[in-house]
């Protein structure tokens, strides 16, 4: 078997699109199409382990908190992982770490737009100066 430290929260798979967050690309599926770390109870061992997501785990908010998964290791296991446990099937980054480069993404360019603004006296692309 193998574990990974859960909410307790119930997987709910009739969430509304606009509500759902890091795994919009993670539905419902008979086809393994994402892997999840899964640590072996016995020997403390990791590995990445083929999955099918069964639903999803929200939080009061309805945002994304943990995927319900199906997987394969000594038999037939289902059970909730958290973004920093997933990742697209043989892929590198977890979903963790692709949402943390994103939000850093949008804060350079957010940033960036800012010091654009205060380089014109404040005034952003699309403003217009409006007369007494």
């Amino acid at each position: 078997g193998g574990s990974i430290a859960g909410d307790g929260a119930s997987p709910i798979t009739a969430l509304p699109a606009q509500r759902r967050e890091w795994a919009t690309w993670c539905p419902p599926s008979k086809e393994p199409e994402i892997d999840v770390w899964v640590v072996d109870d016995d020997t403390g061992v990791g590995q990445w382990v083929a999955a099918e997501t069964k639903g999803w785990v929200v939080d009061k908010s309805w945002r994304d908190t943990y995927l319900c998964v199906e997987y394969e290791r000594d038999g037939k296991h289902i059970q909730e992982f958290g973004p920093q446990h997933v990742r697209r099937r043989e892929q590198k980054e977890t979903v963790l770490q692709v949402l943390e480069r994103q939000q850093a993404r949008a804060e350079a360019e957010a940033e960036r737009q800012g010091k654009e603004g205060k380089a014109t006296g404040g005034l952003a692309r699309g403003d217009e100066l409006k007369g007494p």
